[in-house]
């Protein structure tokens, strides 16, 4: 199964766009909250606040690229890696 994303409200904006506009097939739904309502969160990946946009958009995308959804599930992860 492939990776899902979810960004909450406070997420950077120009990470999420970046992201999407790289790689439009991307599921990144933009507000957990809502998500969890109707969903299971198999796992966290948190992104430091001092981390550059291209770092944290090329990580995504070789997550989502790379790995699968068992590898992240009942964990926490931050970002940068």
């Amino acid at each position: 199964m492939k990776i899902r994303f979810q960004a909450d409200e406070d997420f950077n904006e120009d990470i999420v766009s970046g992201v999407l506009r790289r790689v439009p097939e991307i599921d990144l739904p933009l507000h957990f909250g809502r998500f969890i309502e109707t969903d299971i969160s198999p796992g966290v990946l948190t992104v430091s606040q001092r981390a550059g946009v291209p770092v944290i958009i090329e990580e995504l995308i070789l997550i989502w690229v790379a790995s699968e959804t068992e590898e992240y599930t009942n964990s926490i992860r931050t970002l940068p890696l």
